[in-house]
């Protein structure tokens, strides 16, 4: 597995962690937000997706940090990297 995937795949596992002992997020956002996420990792175990969809995930990530800039500013900084990543990870 490339070295960005890796990064990648250990983000991923960082906001698991990070979500499983912040406080709560709030219901309308968390949904989307398993959603994306759930959705980079598919791409990233695949190592693919189309052109169309990197750039739907990596937007819906960068909609997702800035809906949760203030009441979650670390997860916002998580989805900022994983976004970063997944951009450059040429999947």
């Amino acid at each position: 597995m490339p070295e960005r995937r890796k990064r990648l795949t250990a983000k991923l596992n960082e906001v698991d962690e990070h979500l499983e002992s912040a406080g709560p997020v709030d219901s309308a956002i968390e949904e989307p937000l398993q959603a994306a996420l759930g959705n980079v990792r598919e791409a990233v175990e695949a190592a693919s997706a189309d052109d169309e969809e990197h750039e739907e995930l990596t937007e819906a990530l960068g909609d997702l940090a800035l809906r949760l800039e203030v009441s979650h500013p670390k997860l916002t900084e998580l989805l900022n990297h994983i976004s970063e990543l997944f951009a450059g990870a040429g999947i």
